[in-house]
């Protein structure tokens, strides 16, 4: 087996930087605080398992380039997602009209159904 010279960190960094998106955007998605994240990049701190999972899911990469046990990886990077976009990722609670509160999995629900009418 090949070790890649990035380290996870790094590859973490560089699936973010590839979609333009902040480590504040990224954090609040995975419901950690931004200091966490900066720590996983900078490879002070281990990221989770469920954790990665979610970088594997998100920015459609298999755990075994992630984890450098792969030297190359078609990394499928959408280069037109704005930052915008990601509030309907966030776990944090959205506020709309009225003072309603919109959970991320209502969120969700919701992206669902305008996928469908759409």
């Amino acid at each position: 087996m090949e070790v890649s010279p990035l380290t996870l960190g790094q590859r973490l960094r560089l699936l973010r930087q590839k979609r333009g998106i902040t480590q504040k955007a990224v954090a609040s998605m995975l419901g950690i605080r931004p200091p966490s994240l900066c720590a996983y990049e900078n490879g002070h701190s281990e990221p989770s398992v469920a954790t990665l999972n979610w970088y594997c899911r998100y920015f459609d990469v298999s755990a075994n380039w992630l984890l450098g046990m792969e030297q190359t990886e078609g990394i499928k990077v959408q280069e037109d997602v704005k930052e915008e976009e990601l509030i309907m990722e966030t776990k944090e609670p959205v506020v709309l009209d009225a003072g309603k509160y919109f959970t991320a999995e209502d969120m969700y629900k919701l992206r669902k159904l305008l996928d469908i009418l759409g």
